[in-house]
């Protein structure tokens, strides 16, 4: 599997690499419209990571918005069902506020969707595809695997109200153990209960033993069949050499409403924030009355620059500085001399300010 580490790569060179991997297991390029209805983000906003949407009205009076996502088109325009998968890639812009500042800004993601049939196989594939997707990217990077329907089935045998699960889920979310017994209690939830969220807070780690840990607070069937889902996917992951860096983490947690079974994010160097999220959105299918199931990621590559800044050391690779009264075919002949040995080349006759080169050549 190509990857960055000691190669000079940009975002460009990435879309090649992920382009050619995600064709060769059979997904098909899906080219959606800069616009959609205002109705289709509005009418599941609560599937979106931003809710703040750009919005404008067409000529034909209909209000229309600049995509904020990608897998609702995807949704919304595919024919599938449980005996027509569909597979797509895709490599699109969105349009969503900076998490940093209040201005909007256009963000370049890539990723896939299968929709039909999602049985283990297609769930392997798909987060196989994810961490191959990492390892284009560098060795350094880390997965972070969880099961909604784990969570949900042990938080099933507490007795509350669904306000008070919503909030105990924000405090897992968080990691915030101190604050969540705190509130727990305040709630009236019992010492057991306590005690159990204050487990679940804290399962995070390796695979193996954090699968251990899960063992001992399984309450019911929903909880066990999704802990023995999560043991296969191991033991299948293990068995192609894909286990190293994947890491089991509770915290990660979506809409119950629209979410459901396996999810996961990736982490790389550099980077403080995931940079590829996906999972299983079943329920996000059959509100649009589709008889499917769905599984897929996205790759958020407008979080790398700092990753790409690390290899990319200079602009081009060689800077030809030739004189005014140079043959040009002398010139031409030499550029070409050096971009067929795959080196990116610069031929002018003084050299632009800030332009960095590995290597200077005069003529």
């Amino acid at each position: 599997m190509p990857e960055l580490d000691n190669m000079q790569k940009n975002e460009d060179d990435v879309i090649i690499l992920l382009r050619d991997l995600y064709e060769s297991y059979g997904f098909k390029k899906f080219k959606m419209k800069t616009f959609e209805e205002y109705s289709l983000y509005i009418e599941n906003k609560n599937f979106l990571s931003n809710k703040q949407i750009i919005t404008f009205t067409g000529l034909n009076g209909k209000l229309l918005a600049l995509k904020p996502d990608i897998t609702l088109s995807i949704i919304k325009n595919c024919g599938a069902a449980f005996n027509n998968n569909e597979k797509y890639y895709y490599n699109e812009n969105v349009y969503r506020p900076h998490k940093d500042s209040y201005e909007y800004q256009e963000i370049p993601q890539m990723g896939l969707e299968l929709i039909g049939n999602i049985d283990s196989y297609s769930i392997l594939e798909t987060v196989s595809l994810a961490i191959k997707t990492l390892k284009i990217l560098t060795s350094n990077y880390l997965l972070d695997i969880s099961d909604l329907d784990f969570i949900d089935g042990i938080l099933d045998t507490i007795d509350c109200q669904k306000r008070v699960k919503l909030n105990i889920i924000s405090y897992i979310i968080q990691k915030n153990e101190h604050d969540l017994k705190h509130y727990a209690k305040e709630s009236g939830l019992s010492e057991n209960d306590i005690n159990l969220l204050s487990t679940i807070v804290n399962l995070y780690g390796p695979f193996p033993r954090t699968l251990k840990a899960c063992e001992t607070i399984v309450k019911n069937e929903k909880s066990k069949r999704a802990l023995n889902n999560l043991k296969s996917l191991y033991h299948q992951l293990k068995s192609y050499g894909l286990h190293n860096n994947v890491r089991l983490d509770f915290s990660i947690i979506n809409d119950l409403d629209y979410y459901n079974g396996i999810i996961f994010q990736g982490f790389v160097e550099q980077v403080p924030n995931a940079v590829l999220s996906g999972g299983r959105y079943d329920k996000m299918v059959k509100r649009f009355g589709i008889n499917a199931d769905a599984i897929g990621f996205a790759l958020y590559i407008g979080e790398l620059d700092k990753l790409f800044q690390r290899f990319q050391k200079y602009d081009i690779d060689a800077f030809v500085l030739y004189k005014d009264d140079t043959d040009p075919i002398k010139v031409m002949k030499f550029v070409n001399s050096l971009t067929s040995n795959g080196k990116s080349v610069r031929a002018e006759t003084s050299i632009p300010k800030n332009l960095t080169y590995s290597k200077l050549y005069k003529l």
